[in-house]
């Protein structure tokens, strides 16, 4: 059981990574951007991606790996709904 919560986890955090690609020609079209803008979030990402590496070992030493799992998920979750909602391109970028 643990495996299977362990890989829909696995797979619940990876899922928007892939989805950028299908979504871009989409929000580049709704907020008016030019493909530039595409390395703004790029970047934006890859910050966030930095911050949640280097503090996932602190983080696993005081709420363990299957908490870190659950609220992981629930933050993608929220970010996916929020970057699906998005009145501005500001929003999704910050989200």
């Amino acid at each position: 059981m643990l495996f299977i919560i362990a890989l829909l986890a696995f797979v619940s955090l990876g899922l928007p990574d892939g989805v950028l690609g299908v979504a871009w020609p989409s929000v580049r079209r709704t907020f008016g951007l030019s493909l530039s803008q595409l390395g703004v979030y790029l970047a934006a990402a890859m910050v966030g991606y930095l911050v949640s590496s280097f503090s996932s070992g602190w983080v696993v030493e005081r709420i363990g790996v299957g908490r870190l799992l659950l609220w992981s998920s629930v933050a993608t979750a929220g970010s996916s709904i929020s970057f699906a909602l998005a009145p501005a391109w500001s929003v999704m970028v910050l989200v």
